[in-house]
């Protein structure tokens, strides 16, 4: 009999042949979660902020866009002369094309989260950037209506 624990023929040690740690994967690759694996810190630990979030050069410029967007849309609104309409009609297409990044953003991130198996997540985002898509729609329909309104007639 061979040197497998029982008596099973495999290599001493139980362990698969071309797989560290005994993953039973193919040999060469690591499964997720193993330390010395990509993408993890030596341990097995993941480095990052204390709180355990890391934020994104992308959240933080989306955010801004939208807070910016939204802010010239309440100025274009309290603006009162021949001007507010083109600049409603501006203020709705940054509007929209921001809402617009903010559904691809999530869709991205939609996909990253069902691939890693995190299924509540990716739910959360799907709904998120789906809601985020039709009000870019509508930000960006409502600026086309608006700027068709602006032009004299003719």
């Amino acid at each position: 009999m061979s040197g497998g624990p029982g008596g099973t023929g495999g290599p001493p040690g139980g362990q698969r042949q071309g797989s560290p740690g005994g993953t039973g994967g193919p040999p060469g690759v690591q499964s997720r979660g193993s330390p010395g694996g990509t993408g993890g810190s030596p341990g097995g630990q993941r480095q990052g902020s204390p709180g355990g979030r890391r934020v994104t050069p992308g959240v933080v410029f989306i955010a801004v866009a939208l807070i910016g967007s939204v802010i010239f849309a309440l100025y274009a609104v309290t603006v009162r002369d021949a001007s507010q309409i083109p600049l409603l009609a501006a203020g709705g297409v940054v509007l929209g094309i921001v809402f617009i990044a903010l559904a691809v953003y999530t869709l991205r991130a939609t996909w990253r989260a069902g691939i890693a198996g995190r299924d509540r997540r990716a739910l959360v985002l799907g709904c998120g950037g789906g809601i985020a898509a039709i009000i870019g729609a509508g930000c960006v329909a409502g600026a086309i209506i608006l700027f068709l309104l602006s032009r004299p007639p003719g």
